[in-house]
């Protein structure tokens, strides 16, 4: 990407750009997630909506980098890249809710993501693309979907997911282990 594109279109780390949020129907609506788990800082959130370039584990953090004496936060740009990766433990993990099997489904997963945010470094009159070092997160998460509402046919499924990025690559500065509980929500999957 390239120009001037405001905030709310930017390409995230860990989610969807503002402006996704408020064309969904239960991201933009307050209250419908708490107000403690957005925003950005210093530490690691717990929402995160599906988009961007994915990286559960980082969500609402800036990912802050010191490049040539200056603080540039990574957690949105114009340009990056990403993979991510999850491995579906149905045969391991067997929820059966009988008659509602109709209306309701479990999926558990281990996942992996990875990824770099590409950020603009000017230097006198030049304007260079670079690429922050790769973050990377693991570990294991659940999506309950409810499929159908009964008599409300119109209505989309819905899907809560609850990802617990055990293992981050790059710590927040507040924290110590590469290893530890951490927690993130999220509406809808991103694939």
């Amino acid at each position: 990407g390239s120009g001037n594109i405001p905030r709310e279109s930017a390409l995230y780390l860990a989610g969807a750009s503002p402006e996704e949020l408020m064309e969904n129907k239960y991201t933009r609506s307050i209250g419908f997630v708490p107000y403690d788990f957005l925003g950005f800082g210093g530490a690691v959130n717990h929402f995160a909506q599906g988009g961007g370039l994915g990286l559960r584990g980082y969500a609402g953090y800036l990912a802050p980098e010191q490049v040539d004496g200056e603080l540039v936060f990574t957690h949105l740009g114009q340009s990056g890249a990403s993979a991510s990766a999850e491995l579906d433990l149905d045969d391991l993990v067997r929820w059966r809710p009988g008659k509602l099997a109709r209306y309701l489904h479990l999926d558990v997963y281990l996942f992996g993501d990875v990824g770099t945010m590409g950020y603009r470094q000017t230097r006198g009159d030049d304007t260079e693309l670079r690429f922050a070092p790769l973050r990377a997160d693991a570990g294991v998460g659940a999506a309950f979907t409810i499929k159908r509402f009964g008599p409300l046919v119109d209505i989309e499924p819905l899907t809560i997911r609850f990802d617990m990025p055990l293992f981050l690559s790059a710590l927040p500065a507040g924290e110590s282990d590469h290893f530890g509980f951490r927690y993130v929500v999220g509406i809808g999957r991103s694939f």
